[in-house]
């Protein structure tokens, strides 16, 4: 029985051995596949959130042509038509702006103009006067306009400093 025990015995280290192996293969190419996923989907995660916070035009390197990689393509061309809808707007805002400021200056000059006239009596004095006030808001509204896609496309910048403000 001796004989049996250690053949016995062998086969069950045999056997161990085996599955060992077999574990440590299975460990090993599955940390591959993990990490061959794992990371380009953390690179793009990480690049997806600055296109999310504003940084549109960021590109994402294409290191596979599988799944991942047509995720990063498609994310790529998101971010690039996002960036050039971005600028669109921009320049459709900043034009609309300036082609704004032409009509309302002429309203604005005619209607000091009447105002300082002594031909407007009553209710049409009161109205001029409501019209050059408006007209005057609508001119500040697009300047701010103006100014704020300044500030978006960075042709102007807020300086920025300490002040106190008791003094």
């Amino acid at each position: 029985t001796r004989l049996v025990n250690r053949q016995i015995l062998l086969i069950g280290l045999i056997a161990l051995a085996a599955f060992g192996v077999l574990l440590a293969v299975l460990l090993l190419t599955s940390g591959y596949f993990i990490r061959s996923i794992l990371l380009p989907v953390d690179e793009i995660t990480e690049k997806a959130t600055k296109i999310a916070n504003g940084s549109y035009g960021v590109q994402i390197q294409k290191k596979y042509n599988d799944e991942i990689g047509l995720l990063a393509d498609t994310i790529n061309e998101m971010s690039i038509k996002i960036n050039q809808n971005e600028k669109t707007q921009t320049e459709f805002i900043s034009s609309l702006s300036h082609e704004l400021r032409t009509p309302l200056t002429a309203i604005t000059g005619w209607s000091e103009t009447l105002l300082n006239s002594d031909d407007l009596q009553g209710d049409t004095r009161r109205g001029m006067k409501i019209i050059h006030r408006e007209a005057g808001r609508l001119t500040d509204m697009v300047l701010e306009l103006l100014d704020f896609t300044r500030i978006q496309d960075g042709r102007m910048t807020l300086n920025m400093e300490l002040a106190d403000i008791r003094s």
